[in-house]
């Protein structure tokens, strides 16, 4: 029996299923970002590309990479530290957003100001009883910190490896005069 539906036609007509166009592409890759903490991409549309520059050559001033395997373990170091810096803005974001949301909630239902120890405590126990949104950044925090460490302590491996010949060489060197 012949299916009808629109996927069952379009591989009967050999046609992949979604967006074809380039313009498209672009418009729907970004569909399922709501924080940007788990994108491929290290750079989102709405971000500025001379902030991530500035990070990269600030970075590269004072690690200088040198050789491509180098060069490899830096670009993850400057990936960690960007995703490290947009999970703290939005941490940062988020929490201030839920603390006046759950104080004007207290104040309307009281009818008075609650502290800001009040306000705290109903909101950090929403977030734990609800989507459990502050875990999940501050877990995002801790992953972006720990690549960051990572990628530093692989990089002056790397570097030290590096170094060791040379030093070797010239000790060799001065052993023989």
């Amino acid at each position: 029996m012949p299916t009808t539906s629109p996927a069952g036609a379009n591989r009967r007509d050999g046609k992949k299923p979604g967006c074809q166009a380039p313009e498209s592409r672009e418009i729907v890759i970004l569909d399922g970002v709501r924080h940007g903490l788990r994108a491929k991409t290290a750079l989102l549309p709405f971000e500025d590309p001379a902030e991530f520059e500035a990070l990269k050559s600030h970075l590269e001033a004072e690690l200088r990479p040198c050789g491509v395997r180098e060069l490899l373990a830096f670009d993850g170091i400057v990936h960690a530290a960007w995703l490290l810096q947009r999970a703290r803005i939005f941490h940062t974001a988020h929490t201030s957003y839920l603390f006046i949301c759950t104080h004007s909630r207290i104040t309307e239902s009281l009818g008075e100001s609650s502290g800001t120890i009040q306000t705290l405590g109903v909101m950090l126990d929403e977030d734990a009883r609800g989507a459990k949104t502050l875990e999940y950044i501050s877990r995002m925090e801790k992953r972006f910190e720990s690549a960051y460490s990572s990628g530093i302590r692989e990089l002056a491996l790397l570097q030290a490896a590096r170094k060791a010949p040379a030093a070797e060489a010239s000790d060799s060197m001065a052993s023989t005069a």
